[in-house]
C-alpha cells in the first residue's frame, strides 16, 4: 500500500486526496481480486513481467484502464515467477486540467505563465555539485563482442 487505503489496509503516507496506488506482486501462478471503487477512475500498470487482468494479457509498460463497469479487478500471475502491478487511480478531478510536459495546470495562460517562470529560473534552481555527473563505462557492452 504507497498510498491511499484498500480495505482494512491503509498507507502510512498521510494523503489529502482519495488518491490510491497499490503493489501487488503476485507468485507464480497466483491470483488476488481487489474491489473497485464505481465513483474513482482506476487503472492497472505492469511494469515488467505479464500478468493477466481481467482476462487481458498485460505485458511490459502496459497501462489498462478500468471500464466504468467493471465491479472488481481479477490479477492472474500466468508465469513460473513473480510478477507486480500497480493498482492506481483516485475520483475524476474537480476542475479542468491542462498537461504541458511537466506542468499541470486549469488553463493555457497558465502553463504558459509556468513555462515562462521556469525559464526565468523563478521555479528554483538544482546547484551545480548537487547532481552527479555521468561517468562513462569503461567496458561497455558492445554488440561486435556479444553477436547481438
Amino acid at each position: 500500500m504507497l498510498l491511499g487505503k484498500c480495505g482494512m489496509y491503509e498507507s502510512p503516507v498521510e494523503s489529502l486526496s482519495r488518491a490510491f496506488l497499490y503493489r501487488v506482486t503476485l507468485n507464480a501462478k497466483s491470483a488476488c481480486r481487489i474491489p473497485v471503487c464505481q465513483e474513482m477512475r482506476t487503472a492497472v500498470f505492469v511494469p515488467d513481467d505479464p500478468v493477466l487482468v481481467n482476462g487481458d494479457l498485460l505485458g511490459k509498460s502496459q497501462l489498462w484502464m478500468v471500464e466504468d463497469s467493471s465491479e472488481e479487478i481479477v490479477l492472474l500471475n500466468p508465469g513460473i515467477t513473480h510478477a507486480d502491478a500497480f493498482v492506481l487511480g483516485g475520483p475524476e478531478p474537480a476542475e479542468r486540467l491542462i498537461v504541458q510536459g511537466p506542468f499541470v495546470m486549469n488553463t493555457r495562460e497558465e502553463i504558459g505563465q509556468a513555462v515562462e517562470d521556469f525559464e526565468a529560473g523563478r521555479l528554483g534552481r538544482i546547484p551545480p555539485n548537487a547532481l552527479m555527473p555521468h561517468v562513462a563505462d569503461p567496458a561497455p557492452v558492445r554488440t561486435e563482442r556479444t553477436g547481438i
